[in-house]
């Protein structure tokens, strides 16, 4: 599966029909998209902090952190070229090609470190365990602090499934982090948190 291509046609099928709405971002609704967001702020500081939100979609993880009245710098990327110039038509006040930038998270190469970089939603599309593994590398290596992602547990024919175990044991070999795995929120998703030492 080439996911560059794939998935943006797959999520621009639902943005044609749905526009700015959890539904264009395939969440099962605006709810458990919320839900999955209020476990990241476990990561998060009460000073100002500097955010990476990979596969930003329509930027909702951003509205999420202004209503909590979070202090953060916020740059976003997205391999859907619609998804970011919604963004930036959006909120033209904050958002411009500088800090939303419609690349791959893997070819783009930063010229900074961020806080903390988050994934939302992002993995179960890929098709490819390695394609996965190597952004949780590169988001840890250019983080200062730490990365927060998560996976559906149980997925469908199209999605790739993880086993938690799998991917505890697989951070736990490969990364000198501590790792934080939240499973008390959503009976069909987890999230990891690595934290730098």
């Amino acid at each position: 599966m080439n996911y560059r291509k794939n998935i943006p046609d797959y999520y621009n099928k639902l943005f044609s029909k749905y526009k700015y709405s959890y539904r264009s971002l395939d969440w099962g609704s605006r709810k458990s998209q919320l839900v999955r967001f209020e476990q990241f702020l476990e990561i998060t500081s009460n000073n100002k902090f500097s955010v990476l939100d990979i596969g930003c979609g329509l930027g909702h993880f951003y509205d999420f952190l202004k209503k909590k009245k979070k202090n953060f710098s916020y740059f976003g990327i997205d391999i859907n070229k619609n998804f970011c110039n919604f963004i930036i038509k959006k909120n033209k006040k904050y958002f411009s090609r500088k800090n939303i930038v419609n690349n791959d998270f893997l070819d783009h190469k930063f010229d900074r470190k961020f806080d903390y970089v988050f994934a939302s939603g992002v993995f179960y599309l890929m098709k490819s365990k390695k394609v996965v593994y190597k952004t949780i590398g590169k988001m840890l290596k250019i983080s200062k602090y730490g990365i927060c992602f998560n996976s559906l547990i149980y997925t469908g024919p199209q999605e790739l499934p993880f086993k938690i175990n799998d991917m505890v044991n697989y951070c736990r070999v490969n990364f000198d982090v501590k790792i934080i795995l939240i499973t008390n929120y959503h009976h069909n998703d987890f999230t990891i948190i690595l934290k730098k030492k």
